[in-house]
């Protein structure tokens, strides 16, 4: 499947999410510049904020470390800090706060890999389309609208302003 545009897949991903998740407590949150620009559309639709992951730590309720951290490119990496006993135990003892922290996954298209990867991290996925012979990004796209970073910068700012 092709896209006239990150607008036009954001569009299509947000009428999918839009009767489930609209006025949920929720976040939209970007991997990278052209991620923004489709979570933005996302974002506008279930009124909610859309932010950028570089990284994040994964904080446990009453607990002084993160028990974990995770990247922009969903590798999640345990603090060694604490020993595997505890690690099993901190995840036993706040499973059902962890399970209220529930992470969708909506992407326009993705490879098979990773759309195998998403529904071993995520708890639901919504994907337009499965690229058997993944090529690169931009080439699924008609249009290259990723603006410049400051542009990107100012639109996780703003998409509040624009909430329908």
């Amino acid at each position: 499947m092709y896209f006239a545009s990150r607008v036009q897949a954001g569009r299509m991903l947000a009428a999918q999410l839009t009767k489930k998740y609209r006025y949920e407590n929720c976040a939209v949150v970007a991997l990278g510049d052209g991620g923004v620009m489709v979570g933005a559309q996302i974002a506008v639709e279930l009124h909610c904020i859309l932010t950028m992951l570089a990284s994040a730590e994964i904080m446990l309720p009453r607990e002084p470390q993160a028990i974990a951290g995770i990247t922009s490119g969903g590798t999640v990496s345990y603090n060694h800090a604490y020993s595997d006993g505890e690690l099993d135990e901190m995840v036993g003892e706040n499973y059902g706060f962890i399970e209220q922290e529930k992470l969708i996954a909506a992407v326009p298209f993705a490879s098979v890999q990773a759309v195998d990867r998403m529904h071993v991290q995520a708890d639901e996925l919504y994907c337009l389309d499965v690229i058997q012979d993944y090529i690169e990004t931009d080439h699924y796209y008609d249009v290259q609208d990723v603006p410049d970073h400051e542009t990107v910068l100012k639109t996780l700012e703003n998409v509040v302003l624009k909430w329908k």
